[in-house]
């Protein structure tokens, strides 16, 4: 049995359990519990958001945004066109945010042998320039819209307490087409990357919806030909607590599967923006993705970032073209329970509520999408390990790492 130090370069506390001698290898969840569905509990429904977000630091945004929806659909609210728009906005800005710091800082030294991002910046300089750019713009979009750049405040149910100016908005416009050649050189830089060769055929899961490569609303649809509601995930995924680990394993009729950027791509490829589809159907001629090769997830959310950006320009283009945003809906509280289903930057992530008539919440389940993860990324590390059996463990080792970190976990989402 080998057990090498906590994993670097991923988020939160994690650590591999190898043993080469049976070709198995486990990652153990070393992080405390932290029971916000326990702790929301008794709160008032329009604290909720503000506690809920506190979840992760890396995708704040998807949280909030997800239990606003739960919270709208108890109460029967409809927002307005232009405030789903400019939620999709604040969305895809967040993708693109956590998107660009998995990638770049986190999977690529991975690929070019470096250990920092010092190191990073020596040896890939134009894209370590391109990245902070759209670190940088990506930043400005969730702060104009969401009212900051980490833990946004203005999102409320049934519109925003603050909405940006339409100076803001065209300003914010001018900035994304001026980083996309920024965008271009990212994307295609992660193209041509030689990633490691495994294939494990499983089940995908993301949102689905006729209109768009959906990130914020839809059905959830399944690889394997069909789809549920949202609120129908709790019956449709099972959650269970495991000896050894302080997150849940998340299984869908038994089977584990795979929710992310890799899984939204493979389900709706054609969804895609015009230059995002034409970067994809390229590698159908070198390739076979979409894949079932996990370490496309990096990829996947090069791809995906490309895709966010021209649909943050058609999006923005929509609102300024009509001169005005619609004021708030507004909404009386009541008793009743609510899901919500977002696509966060890992997957699909579910809020549910249920409400007394005071307005208190009195029972909520959060389904990360890390949780969802967990065992379709064992299945595929144990299948990694039978198949490297002739190298040596230190390129074994090596392998494993960075297949964990191609799944982008984040640690602290999954022991909420």
């Amino acid at each position: 049995m080998f057990t090498p130090n906590y994993l670097a370069k991923i988020e939160g506390h994690g650590k591999l359990n190898i043993d080469f001698d049976n070709n198995k290898a486990k990652l153990i969840v070393d992080e405390g519990e932290r029971y916000f569905e326990a702790l929301v509990r008794g709160r008032k429904f329009y604290d909720i958001p503000f506690i809920v977000s506190r979840i992760c630091g890396v995708c704040p945004t998807s949280h909030y945004l997800a239990s606003i929806k739960a919270l709208e659909n108890a109460f029967g609210v409809t927002p307005s066109d232009t405030t789903i728009i400019l939620r999709k906005i604040l969305l895809l800005g967040q993708i693109s945010q956590s998107h660009i710091l998995h990638t770049m800082f986190l999977a690529l030294p991975d690929y070019i042998n470096v250990d920092n991002i010092s190191d990073i910046s020596k040896k890939c300089p134009a894209e370590f320039s391109s990245a902070l750019r759209i670190k940088k713009v990506t930043d400005k979009v969730v702060e104009v819209i969401g009212g900051r750049a980490v833990h946004p405040v203005t999102p409320t149910i049934g519109g925003f307490t603050k909405l940006p100016s339409m100076n803001e908005l065209e300003k914010l416009r001018c900035e994304l087409m001026d980083s996309w050649q920024s965008v271009e050189n990212i994307t295609k830089f992660f193209v041509k990357i030689n990633y490691p060769h495994l294939v494990n055929e499983t089940e995908y899961l993301a949102l689905d919806s006729d209109r768009e490569y959906s990130f914020y609303e839809g059905i959830v649809m399944s690889s394997q030909g069909f789809g549920f509601r949202p609120e129908k995930c709790k019956s449709e995924i099972q959650e269970k607590v495991v000896a050894g680990s302080s997150a849940k394993i998340a299984l869908r009729d038994n089977k584990s599967f795979m929710v992310g950027a890799l899984s939204r791509i493979s389900i709706h490829p054609h969804r895609l923006n015009a230059n995002a589809k034409n970067i994809l159907d390229k590698l159908f001629e070198n390739t076979n993705f979409p894949s079932a090769n996990p370490y496309h997830n990096n990829l996947a959310q090069a791809i995906e970032i490309m895709h966010s950006f021209e649909e943050m320009i058609k999006l923005l283009d929509k609102i300024i073209t009509s001169g005005s945003i619609d004021k708030n809906v507004k909404y009386e509280a009541k008793a009743g329970e609510g899901f919500g289903a977002i696509e966060a930057p890992r997957g699909t992530l579910y809020h549910y509520y249920k409400i007394d008539k005071g307005g208190k919440i009195i029972d909520a389940d959060i389904i990360t999408p890390t949780a969802q993860n967990l065992a379709n990324l064992e299945s595929d590390v144990n299948k990694l390990m039978n198949t490297t059996k002739s190298l040596s463990n230190k390129k074994r080792t090596r392998l494993v790492e960075m297949l964990v970190r191609a799944y982008d976990p984040c640690i602290t989402c999954s022991v909420h």
